[in-house]
């Protein structure tokens, strides 16, 4: 299995952070990330089953993909799959979050291939040659989180002033 991962610190409570994933719109996902080119819901489910589509840079790639919301376990977990041909890959997208005093230690984890897939090794140096080089995306997820964090400070800056 090939996995990337990074983790943030946001001064937000685990819920209000789900939420945020659960009521994704284009607004706040081009919000997000500087990277983030287009954006639509597939369907209007609220919770498991929810489907988007996303436009998004990594480094000189554009990422073009599908993405269907399969777990969603209280306030701390997320999983997303992504659709056809990353699903051929068996793609995936975890959001774990950990809620402490003062905010929440989220980890993004991307998966791509198997857990015993002997083909990971040949499938990567593909994805570095062809698509996207492993340091964009693990630098655009440590942006992510870096950037959920701003937003995060941002509205409850915005909500103490009001």
């Amino acid at each position: 299995m090939i996995t990337y991962s990074d983790t943030a610190f946001v001064k937000a409570p685990a819920s209000e952070i789900i939420n945020w994933f659960l009521e994704m719109d284009e607004e706040q996902y081009m919000n997000w990330h500087k990277d983030h080119k287009a954006f639509r819901l597939v369907n209007e489910t609220k919770g498991v089953g929810r489907t988007c589509y996303s436009e998004e840079y990594l480094g000189s790639f554009l990422l073009k993909a599908t993405y269907k919301l399969t777990v969603l376990f209280e306030n701390r977990f997320l999983i997303f799959e992504l659709g056809f041909p990353f699903s051929l890959l068996k793609g995936t997208c975890h959001f774990k979050l950990e809620e402490q005093a003062d905010g929440t230690v989220m980890t993004a984890l991307i998966t791509l291939g198997g857990k015993f897939d002997l083909f990971d090794p040949f499938i990567q140096k593909i994805m570095n040659k062809f698509l996207f080089k492993d340091e964009s995306l693990l630098s655009h997820t440590k942006e992510e989180g870096e950037y959920i964090n701003e937003l995060f400070a941002e509205r409850n800056t915005n909500s103490i002033n009001s």
